[in-house]
C-alpha cells in the first residue's frame, strides 16, 4: 500500500495541475489506503497467536486513536509555523516554495516513506503457537481468478461486504468532515481557526471512554444477569 500512497502524497505535494490532483485524490490516495490499512489489520492476526490476538488489537486501536489525535494538534501547530510557507531548494532538482497546507502534505509524505522502508524489513513469517518456532510464511501458489472465485464463493466474505457496506456511510459522515470543518472554520474563523484540535475531539474521546465503557458494559451485563436469575 505504501508504493503506491507515498508517490501519491509527494505527487499532491508538489504538482500544481488541477487534473493531476484529481488523479491522484480519485486514484492515487483510495488506492493506497485501501491496499495498506486492510493489509495492516491482516498482519497484526499473521503475527500474533491465539492468545496474544486481543492484547494486539488492542494496542493497535489504542495507538491508531492517539495517532488521530496526535495529527490533529500536529497540523494546527505546523499551520502556525510555516504560518509563510516553506522554501524547498535541491540544487539541479527542485525550487520551489510551499504553502503551509503543502508543508502538511511534505510531512505525510515524508511518513509515508519511513513506512515504505521499515515495511521492506518485516519478515516474512507466519506464527502458530506461542510454544511452537517460527516458520517461513508460504503464500498460496495459484492463479488470480481461481483465488477469487475461491473467495467468492464463500458465505463469510459475502457477510463482511455487507457489514462494510452498511458502515460505509458512517465512514463518509467522518470523512465528509474532515473535508469540509478545515475549509469553514478559516471560512468563518479565520485562518488561525484551530479545526485540527476540534478533529482530536472524537479520538480523544475514544481513547479515554472506550476502557470504561467496556468495564461498565461489563459490570451492567453479570448484573443484568443476576436481575433475571432473581426473576427466574
Amino acid at each position: 500500500g505504501m508504493t503506491v500512497l507515498a508517490p501519491s502524497r509527494g505527487l499532491l505535494c508538489f504538482v500544481y495541475s488541477v487534473r493531476m490532483a484529481v488523479a491522484v485524490l480519485l486514484v492515487g490516495l483510495p488506492l493506497g489506503t485501501a491496499l495498506g490499512i486492510p493489509v495492516l489489520t491482516l498482519g497484526i492476526r499473521r503475527y500474533t497467536t491465539d492468545r496474544t490476538r486481543a492484547f494486539a488489537y488492542s494496542v493497535y486501536y489504542v495507538v491508531m486513536n492517539i495517532s488521530a489525535c496526535l495529527a490533529g494538534i500536529s497540523a494546527d501547530l505546523v499551520r502556525k509555523t510555516f504560518k509563510e510557507g516553506l522554501t524547498v531548494h535541491v540544487p539541479y532538482v527542485l525550487n520551489t516554495h510551499l504553502t503551509n497546507y503543502r508543508v502538511l502534505l511534505l510531512i505525510g509524505t515524508l511518513a509515508s516513506f519511513a513506512n515504505l522502508c521499515v515495511a521492506f524489513f518485516v519478515r516474512e513469517i507466519n506464527v502458530i503457537d506461542h510454544n511452537e518456532p517460527v516458520v517461513a510464511f508460504k503464500p498460496k501458489t495459484a492463479s488470480a481468478w481461481s483465488i477469487f472465485w475461491e473467495v467468492v464463493r464463500q458465505g463469510s466474505f459475502w457477510r463482511f461486504v455487507t457489514l462494510m457496506t452498511l458502515f460505509v456511510g458512517v465512514r463518509m459522515v467522518f470523512r465528509h468532515m474532515d473535508a469540509t470543518l478545515p475549509k469553514y472554520l478559516t471560512r468563518v474563523h479565520g485562518e488561525d481557526a484551530p479545526y485540527g484540535i476540534l478533529i482530536s475531539i472524537n479520538p480523544t474521546l475514544i481513547f479515554f471512554l472506550v476502557p470504561l465503557v467496556t468495564v461498565l458494559a461489563e459490570r451492567w451485563s453479570v448484573a443484568a444477569v443476576h436481575l433475571l436469575q432473581v426473576d427466574m
